[in-house]
């Protein structure tokens, strides 16, 4: 317990450390190594056992999506165009193979999952990163991310009695559940203490659950 504890410490600091003093291109390109290898690995798990599923291709509209949102043009219609063309292109990229409209469906969904799930929503570290004391915004998200890991991982192994979800992820308990929403919740208060008086109660507790 004690070596994935110490471990996730060091890559937490080292994640905040890069966002915190590396100007705002570098990691905007980390954010899309991630997207890219999250893409990759959601992919594998959801995509239909099929000889047609392409984890690559789901991969390739994540990192689309996510380009589109941290480099394109700050608007509203940017995200318009971009999240039906990336579904649009499922459909042709699978309809083109010429399976069963089962295979196909299974297929389209999951990969349209995978990119915006994976791409769009992960983009949003690189638009949080360019606001108004952007890296201390993200040190928030972050740290309050890592916290909820942390703290369901220690609940969960201390005081574990209860499945959440056995059927999804055996090894998670409604204690790990709460012991993460709490870390996550300490997290941001201190985050408002020490960074930013800006931050109200209420962001702690939303941020948190």
């Amino acid at each position: 317990m004690w070596t994935r504890i110490i471990t996730g410490v060091i890559l937490a600091a080292a994640v905040i450390l890069l966002i915190l003093y590396m100007p705002a291109v570098p990691p905007k390109a980390v954010i899309a190594a991630i997207v890219a290898l999250a893409a990759h690995e959601c992919a594998r798990m959801i995509l239909p056992a099929h000889p047609s599923s392409s984890p690559a291709f789901a991969t390739l509209l994540a990192l689309g999506l996510a380009v589109a949102a941290m480099f394109g043009p700050r608007d509203f219609a940017t995200l318009v165009v971009a999240v039906p063309a990336a579904l649009m292109a499922s459909f042709v990229f699978y309809l083109w193979h010429r399976h069963s409209l089962e295979v196909v469906l299974g297929q389209v969904a999951s990969t349209f999952l995978t990119a915006v799930y994976c791409g769009l929503l992960l983009s949003f570290l690189g638009l949080i990163r360019d606001l108004p004391d952007g890296p201390l915004w993200l040190f928030l998200v972050l740290g309050s991310t890592f916290g909820a890991d942390t703290g369901a991982y220690i609940a969960g192994r201390l005081f574990g009695r209860h499945k959440l979800a056995p059927h999804i992820s055996p090894g998670k308990t409604v204690e790990g559940l709460f012991g993460g929403i709490v870390m996550s919740v300490l997290w941001a208060l201190a985050c408002r203490v020490f960074i930013s008086s800006q931050i109200r109660i209420q962001d702690c507790l939303i941020v948190g659950i």
